[in-house]
């Protein structure tokens, strides 16, 4: 699932369970595996938005929408996608699992990360796009998520390295480890 290059890293998974409202929400699992198990989390985007630029020319209509991305834990394979975030971003690894929380169930590790969001670009209607290009914000950091819908992939992908740590701490929100 990760991948590392000489300049940015991937983290590419299959889109399960999308489904996209009138308005352009988009809504998914994100699956894929890391170390033999399964890594996923749900991803949600705010509808409504338009992209940065129509025709070659900057929408005065475009602006970054707080929390218009939302990435929600599914409990043991979202831990198993932030070790996979952590090899990808270069960052420590997480803590291991309590064992007083295996032990004495405490339930499942919910979190989210949210994100401040641009409609970088769309091609498509936004009830049925076939991609999205959208440029994320962290405090501190930046990314960007690619949804290829015909293709059913996501992929969060490094803006540069030197927001590896702030967009490991917003990611690390989805297991409460930010």
């Amino acid at each position: 699932m990760a991948r590392v290059d000489e300049d940015s890293a991937r983290l590419l998974l299959a889109a399960e369970a999308l489904e996209i409202g009138a308005d352009g929400e988009l809504t998914a699992v994100a699956r894929n595996t890391f170390g033999g198990a399964e890594a996923a989390f749900k991803l949600r985007i705010r509808g409504g938005m338009q992209p940065s630029r129509v025709g070659g020319e900057v929408n005065p209509l475009a602006h970054v929408a707080p929390d218009a991305v939302v990435l929600s834990s599914l409990g043991d394979p979202t831990e198993r996608f932030i070790e996979a975030a952590a090899v990808a971003l270069d960052q420590p690894a997480p803590p291991p699992k309590s064992r007083w929380r295996k032990l004495f169930g405490s339930g499942p590790v919910t979190g989210e990360a949210r994100f401040g969001a641009l409609l970088v670009s769309r091609e498509g209607d936004p009830s049925s796009p076939r991609t999205l290009h959208l440029k994320l914000f962290c405090e501190g950091g930046e990314l960007y998520l690619d949804i290829d819908v015909p293709n059913r992939r996501v992929s969060l992908v490094e803006k540069d390295p030197e927001f590896r740590t702030a967009v490991w701490k917003a990611l690390a929100a989805l297991v409460g480890l930010a």
